[in-house]
């Protein structure tokens, strides 16, 4: 199916046409691992559990 906003295709057949998901993916498991690393390094997160 497709969705259409304003004119313009947005999804196609199920899949996105306005972004690239494997960029997207790939951006936001790089800035979670900076973020585990982060808060690994300061532990202040240990404490969210105690």
């Amino acid at each position: 199916k497709d969705t259409i906003i304003n004119g313009k295709i947005v999804m196609r057949d199920g899949k996105i046409t306005t972004i690239n998901e494997l960029e997207v993916i790939k951006k936001t498991k790089n800035l979670a691992s900076k973020l585990w690393k982060r808060l690994y390094l300061r532990k202040d997160y240990l404490n969210l559990w105690v």
